[in-house]
């Protein structure tokens, strides 16, 4: 049996070093050269063989 990979993504807070950017979407939607960030992240870790994936929120 092989080795099972997962990872976990921390996506809660309040992120106010973004304010008032954040007031409006948390910062993981935000998009950054035509890609959504958390599924940038997401597409990321698949391609490195994670497929089970954690996201935690508040």
């Amino acid at each position: 049996m092989g080795l099972i990979k997962n990872a976990i993504i921390l996506a809660a807070g309040k992120s106010d070093r973004l304010a008032p950017f954040t007031y409006e979407k948390p910062k993981g939607l935000f998009c950054v050269k035509d890609d959504v960030l958390i599924e940038r992240q997401i597409e990321q870790l698949h391609e490195a063989g994670i497929n089970e994936i954690y996201v935690v929120v508040g």
